[in-house]
């Protein structure tokens, strides 16, 4: 059992803290709705064309993998999220606005930014494969 220190105040978070841990966790769910939401929303549309329009069903599947890639890397961000504040200091209940720049904070920008790009990616996919169809 870790011996305790005299004088050692809990830590609490500052209002800063707070604030930048509730933008994070309103992120996350911001990226599960765009890329959940478009996966969703890709499914219904490929049952309805799925036997008569081979081409447009490709696309629409390409589609479906980035966002439901998008899906996976952005529920990887809480748990990178976490293991990173434990890095930092092992003890401490709260992030901090101190970063340290840690394979795991790495890994989770990546996936940050990898979920927005999965979602651009199938939009971009969808957009002008559709277009190039049309024509």
């Amino acid at each position: 059992m870790p011996e305790a220190v005299p004088n050692q105040q809990p830590i609490e978070p500052t209002g800063y803290e707070k604030s930048r841990a509730e933008v994070l966790t309103e992120g996350v769910k911001g990226l599960f709705i765009i890329n959940g939401g478009g996966a969703v929303a890709l499914l219904g549309f490929m049952q309805a064309i799925w036997d008569k329009e081979p081409a447009l069903t490709r696309l629409t599947l390409i589609g479906l993998g980035f966002m439901s890639t998008g899906v996976v890397l952005a529920a990887l961000i809480q748990f990178l999220r976490l293991w990173h504040s434990h890095e930092v200091d092992p003890n401490q209940k709260f992030f901090t606005h101190r970063e340290t720049q840690t394979t795991t904070w790495r890994l989770r920008n990546i996936c940050i930014f990898g979920s927005v790009a999965c979602f651009a990616s199938a939009c971009l996919v969808l957009v002008v494969g559709g277009l190039a169809l049309a024509k």
